[in-house]
């Protein structure tokens, strides 16, 4: 897994949108979305027809768990400390 290379704010609401990382795999893109609880959410999810990829993981950014919806697009959830 690829190094955070930097990070992307919101104009003037001081939040992360994005980020563009590096790595020795091949390049593509992950869908990341912050949520209030990570457990709640990925019951929801999975009552929806979502099935977890990769189960919940303490990362920098908090709690994470990465899922593929009922079509097999991959997204993980992520519950992150709030902002100083």
């Amino acid at each position: 897994m690829g190094s955070l290379a930097g990070l992307l704010k919101a104009a003037g609401h001081g939040s992360h949108v994005g980020g563009i990382g590096s790595g020795d795999g091949p390049a593509g893109w992950s869908s990341y979305f912050a949520v209030a609880d990570t457990l709640t959410t990925l019951a929801l999810a999975q009552g929806l027809g979502a099935t977890v990829v990769r189960p919940q993981w303490d990362s920098d950014w908090g709690p994470m768990v990465t899922l593929a919806d009922d079509q097999g697009a991959v997204f993980s959830l992520c519950a992150a400390p709030p902002e100083p």
